[in-house]
């Protein structure tokens, strides 16, 4: 004897209203969960926590608006003046914002100069901002070995990493 699976309305009405009202209401948990961990939030940034190209943009317009080293104007102003004062042609001129610790960034502005003869030299300054504390410190001239293009660097880093190998004859 076989027996037909009889529909229940109510079991099927009670699975529908623990699917629907298990998310109503607020979590008890919400205002100890997660929130706690996030690192501590800028103070003119309106109480959000800044990540990533906000910090970094940050971190390049406190270092451009900083008082310059001479007390004549911001740092940008001051950049401005020693690129004009060289005799060559300036080219490329580039601000960049590097991390280098939590909330402390590198920034630095490098130009490449062209003189006569076709000489070709880069140049550049260096500043550290932190924008948790929303310092800059005064700038720095880069050395040459800073100027070089990453990729440069990591392959000549890799290639005097390399041990040479002597092989012994008996």
């Amino acid at each position: 004897m076989k027996t037909e699976p009889r529909f229940r309305p109510g079991l099927l009405l009670l699975w529908i209203g623990l699917i629907c009202g298990g998310g109503c209401g607020e979590d008890p948990a919400a205002p100890y969960g997660y929130t706690d961990d996030l690192p501590p939030a800028i103070p003119e940034s309106g109480g959000r926590v800044l990540e990533g190209a906000e910090e970094e943009n940050l971190a390049m317009r406190l270092t451009r608006e900083a008082s310059a080293p001479d007390g004549e104007g911001t740092n940008e102003d001051w950049v401005q003046r020693k690129v004009e004062s060289v005799d060559q042609d300036v080219l490329f001129p580039r601000w960049e914002a590097h991390r280098r610790a939590a909330g402390k960034y590198e920034v630095s502005f490098t130009y490449t100069l062209v003189g006569a003869g076709e000489s070709v030299a880069r140049g550049g300054f260096a500043w550290t901002a932190d924008v948790v504390l929303l310092l800059v410190s005064p700038p720095r001239e880069m050395h040459p070995d800073e100027l070089m293009p990453r990729a440069s660097r990591v392959y000549q880093r890799r290639g005097l990493d390399r041990q040479r190998i002597e092989l012994i004859e008996e």
